[in-house]
Formats: structure tokens, sequence, C-alpha cells
């Protein structure tokens, strides 16, 4: 849950970055400082990061709740009883 909520939060923060200049061209531009790459892009990745380890940990999450079902086991009564099985009185002789 915690990946969906930061990919969320990248995703406000390059859409941010990336329309801030549209709308307010006179604000300062949201670069990388010594560069001209915007800020945006950087979000992006985050956000592509924190989606992938949601999708794996999603994934992997499934796998453990496979290897946690219990296992069906046939409970006395289910089957006839075996007429090879000679059941006596008492310890034998």
């Amino acid at each position: 849950m915690i990946y969906l909520v930061l990919a969320f939060l990248w995703l406000c923060v390059a859409l941010t970055a990336f329309l801030l200049p549209r709308f307010n061209p006179d604000a300062p531009p949201w670069t990388i400082p010594g560069s001209n790459i915007s800020i945006g892009w950087l979000a992006l990745a985050f956000l592509i990061y924190n989606l992938a380890r949601w999708w794996t940990s999603r994934a992997t999450r499934q796998q453990d709740r496979r290897l946690l079902r219990p296992i069906s086991r046939p409970t006395i009564g289910d089957e006839p009883p075996d007429p090879r099985v000679e059941i006596r009185a008492g310890p034998p002789k």
C-alpha cells in the first residue's frame, strides 16, 4: 500500500513540474540544478520504480497466500472401513 501512496505522490510532483511552466511562465523552472532537465522526469522515474515495487510485492503476497492455504485432509468417516483390517478386543495373544 505504501508503494501506491508514494507512486501517487511522485505523480503529483511530476504533473506539477511539467504543468507549472505552462500555467505560469514567469515562475522559476523546476529543473535539476546545473542542467536543463526537468524535475518531472526524475519524479516519473520514481513513479515507475514505486509501481514496480508495488506490483512485485503484490505478486509475492499472492504466492505467500497460496502457500498458507490449509491442506484439505480427509476426515474420519469419509471412507468406508477397510475390510482387510481386523479389530480385536483386548491385547494380542
